[in-house]
């Protein structure tokens, strides 16, 4: 159905390491993840998955909204499959 299929199109770009580290800089850089500027210094070459973890775990709002965000469109996705067996 048309759902799956656009909801399989946004997986997998939205669900991946270099997504989450495009959206945490993102937010970073817009000064909506505090903890992970504080994290990597400001500088956006070293935000990876594991700084955005650890700004999340130290309560970064931001760092969440990127991991939150993620894990909606993996869910997203689980449930295509599952509708889909």
């Amino acid at each position: 159905s048309g759902r799956s299929i656009a909801s399989s199109r946004v997986l997998v770009p939205n669900t991946s390491g270099p997504a989450i580290t495009a959206e945490g800089t993102r937010l970073m850089l817009a000064g909506q993840a505090p903890e992970l500027h504080k994290i990597v210094g400001g500088n956006p070459a070293l935000v990876t998955t594991r700084t955005i973890a650890e700004a999340a775990r130290a309560g970064d709002t931001g760092a969440q909204e990127a991991i939150n965000r993620a894990v909606e469109y993996l869910g997203i996705g689980i449930a295509n499959v599952v509708t889909c067996i």
